[in-house]
């Protein structure tokens, strides 16, 4: 079975939600936040989740199936449990100091939550600690489910060019530099290429 439409919530106001959904799967925070997934349910049914895309789903979300015609109400729904994962919770002085490290761990893409009690919450890990370490009044590890920002989820993959090359203390290939103005490579930069942390880098199609 294929789910691919977000109903609603438990929580939500009654609605096409059925009372109790014949499905229910787990899945992780990362799993609420990809395009599609494959899961097993709790009856022991293979099912193919594909929400609307920019879709991130909730604890509670109850899908539905576009072929539901030949189910029940309830057989053509699936409850979304999503489970919870070991954190770290971080509390600031102020928020500018919240913000900093916010922005702080945006820019490391590290994915992150912030609360309505003006808590940081994110995965346990060294750039975290670092952050916390220069912001943070207090953390705590703690057991609950994450639910990061999707702007700080890295949703897509960088796919590159089979010609892709790395080119330490040489000079780029003459053409490298004409690429992007000709339409016929692709690069990090306009030029056709990036230099980075002592490296030169070029992408290139054939």
């Amino acid at each position: 079975m294929l789910f691919d439409r977000v109903l609603g919530n438990v929580d939500d106001p009654p609605g096409e939600i059925a009372r109790d959904p014949a499905h229910a799967v787990e899945l992780s925070w990362a799993d609420c936040n990809r395009r599609a997934v494959r899961a097993r349910t709790n009856r022991g049914v293979d099912v193919g989740i594909l929400p609307p895309l920019g879709t991130t789903l909730r604890h509670g979300d109850v899908l539905g199936t576009s072929s539901s015609t030949t189910h029940t109400a309830a057989d053509a729904q699936l409850l979304v449990h999503v489970r919870p994962c070991e954190v770290w919770v971080a509390t600031f002085p102020d928020v500018p100091s919240l913000a900093s490290a916010a922005l702080e761990l945006g820019n490391l893409h590290v994915p992150a939550q912030v609360t309505a009690a003006s808590e940081l919450i994110t995965l346990p890990d060294g750039p975290a600690l670092g952050v916390f370490s220069r912001y943070a009044t207090t953390w705590r590890a703690e057991t609950r489910r994450f639910v990061p920002l999707r702007a700080t989820v890295l949703g897509a993959e960088v796919k590159l060019a089979r010609t892709f090359q790395i080119h330490r203390g040489q000079p780029l290939p003459a053409e490298a530099g004409q690429a992007g103005e000709s339409g016929e490579g692709t690069s990090f930069a306009r030029s056709g290429a990036t230099q980075l942390a002592g490296a030169q880098l070029t992408n290139n199609r054939e």
